[in-house]
């Protein structure tokens, strides 16, 4: 009788253990901050979540348009740079040279893609 009821308790016990498992308060302490964030912001009402949403899209927005402004930047400048370059004496460009390995490259590419040319 007494091996019976500590055989129910260890039952009682696993089954219990299980329930524990099963509720949200211990799974969340497995997840990250960002997957303990989403989680909260689903259970949110919709407007906080279209909040949420607006915001993320204009960060993402602004960073990205400054990322442009830089990377347009160092490029343009770079050209700047290059032409005045030429224009000192520093730099000389072989144009006859940059016109034939341009057609030649031109040419390669269209043999690998397959296409024919007009002329």
């Amino acid at each position: 009788m007494a091996e019976g009821a500590v055989s129910e308790l260890k039952d009682s016990g696993k089954e219990l253990l299980d329930k524990l498992g099963d509720m949200e308060l211990f799974k969340r302490e497995n997840q990250g901050v960002v997957q303990k964030i989403l989680d909260d912001l689903s259970r949110a009402p919709p407007p906080k979540q279209l909040a949420v949403g607006g915001v993320a899209g204009w960060l993402s927005g602004y960073v990205t348009m400054k990322a442009g402004k830089m990377a347009a930047t160092a490029i343009g400048g770079t050209l700047l740079l290059l032409q005045i370059a030429h224009h000192k004496g520093y730099i000389k460009v072989d144009w006859n040279k940059v016109s034939n390995d341009s057609v030649t490259m031109a040419d390669k590419l269209k043999q690998k893609l397959h296409i024919k040319s007009k002329s």
